[in-house]
């Protein structure tokens, strides 16, 4: 018989049985043969794994429980850390009050800590960051398996931001940037970001600005070889 019991997709997945039984009363992808039959087909298995996320058989039974395995993903993929419980959580795909949890019992494990750091946004600010503590024996010797960790799709996918963030504002001394737009002047912007070997507007910089606008960075005047290559390296990412 075609697909998968619901009992094997659990184990399958790492999901209770009554967790995927609410997942297919949803209609995530489920094709007639699931209903009728009581199979799960395997475009439903891959659909609830898009959406529930999934976590190595190494992890199902340990001391973490499936949300803190999805925040130290969340931060490990996160290099220069996340602001705030909010944004692990966005990030996780899991309740904020659930990530606020997970972060409280993962610090307490010596596996996360929350940082301030001095940042320029216009001014000189100090702000928290979460991020993973890199140099713990524990997690060294957790990461080869948090590697292969299945992060849940966002609840809401994340709206597209047209604006500069105001944390780069010192990047663009010569601009408004209330009025610089991604879509319009993302070439200018790209430039002007690349130029300035900020590595967290780089990282920013390679998801926000359209693919198109970064290729145009290469046809510039005067564009140093290193800034043409990692544009196109950004554009190529996408």
């Amino acid at each position: 018989m075609n697909g998968f019991s619901v009992a094997e997709t659990s184990r399958l997945l790492g999901i209770s049985e009554p967790s995927i039984y609410r997942a297919l009363a949803k209609n995530w992808p489920v094709d007639g043969t699931t209903k009728t039959s009581g199979r799960v087909t395997p475009e439903a298995v891959a659909g609830l794994l898009r959406r529930l996320g999934w976590i190595p058989s190494e992890l199902r039974h340990g001391d973490l429980t499936r949300e803190e395995v999805f925040v130290l993903t969340a931060l490990s993929r996160s290099p220069l850390g996340l602001r705030s419980a909010r944004s692990v959580a966005r990030r996780a795909a899991i309740a904020p009050a659930t990530a606020s949890k997970a972060l409280e019992s993962l610090s307490g494990q010596g596996l996360v800590q929350e940082r301030t750091e001095r940042v320029v946004e216009g001014e000189v600010v100090d702000i928290k960051i979460w991020n993973l503590s890199w140099r713990s024996p524990l997690w060294r010797a957790l990461a080869p398996v948090i590697a292969r960790v299945v992060l849940p799709s966002p609840r809401q996918p994340a709206p597209r931001q047209r604006s500069v963030p105001s944390r780069f504002a010192h990047l663009f001394w010569n601009e408004d940037t209330a009025h610089l737009d991604v879509e319009r002047d993302g070439t200018m912007i790209a430039e002007r970001i690349l130029r300035s070997n900020d590595a967290e507007a780089i990282a920013w910089a390679g998801g926000a600005i359209p693919p198109a606008s970064l290729r145009k960075v290469r046809g510039l005047r005067n564009i140093p070889p290193r800034v043409a290559d990692l544009a196109d390296a950004l554009a190529g990412g996408r």
